[in-house]
């Protein structure tokens, strides 16, 4: 995703475009596919993977939003509550704001006020299908969230588990692999 790892841009209102160049280079693989991408997101990245599922709707088969934010999760208000979240092994603060390049958390939060996918009029745009999973008490990413893009076009599937950020259980993985696998079109 944006921001992290070899990533050549840091997060920002339009960092999905790293991903054209990836997608026009599926299409030069004789190996490869190009009508059967699709894109799975955990945490932040889910966030990435229904923003690609809005952007390049023709270029994927099928998005997964697998405990990403898209609204309030960018909000100043959620941003200080879920700092200290018990669920983040490290620094969520110091991590999130590298993320988009940002020296210090009060800084990422004035640099993701105008992350939501609603505020950009993202969601109303036609996208690929998509599944939409996290755990109903995530105290990272806002569960309202999840409802906020489920209440934004069509199709849309969605699961949610108990436990918290990204709902990790026994029939998380399958769950999502299933879908991939019928959005791909693999036996």
């Amino acid at each position: 995703m944006p921001g992290v790892g070899e990533s050549p841009v840091l997060g920002s209102v339009d960092a999905e475009r790293q991903y054209a160049p990836l997608f026009d280079w599926i299409a030069t693989q004789s190996d490869l596919d190009a009508d059967r991408v699709v894109v799975i997101g955990m945490s932040y990245g889910g966030y990435w993977a229904t923003k690609i599922a809005h952007t390049y709707p023709d270029r994927v088969a099928g998005a997964v939003n697998w405990g990403g934010g898209i609204d309030r999760f960018f909000s100043r208000e959620w941003n200080l509550k879920s700092a200290s979240a018990p669920s983040y092994l490290m620094d969520l603060s110091l991590t999130r704001a590298r993320t988009v390049g940002a020296a210090s958390y009060d800084e990422y939060i004035e640099r993701v006020k105008d992350f939501s996918l609603v505020a950009q009029g993202v969601l109303d745009r036609p996208h690929a299908p998509m599944l939409v999973v996290n755990g109903r008490d995530d105290q990272q990413v806002p569960f309202d969230d999840m409802l906020v893009l489920l209440e934004h076009g069509s199709p849309k599937a969605a699961r949610f588990f108990p436990g918290g950020h990204m709902g990790y259980g026994p029939q998380t993985f399958p769950t999502v692999l299933a879908w991939v696998k019928r959005q791909a079109r693999i036996a």
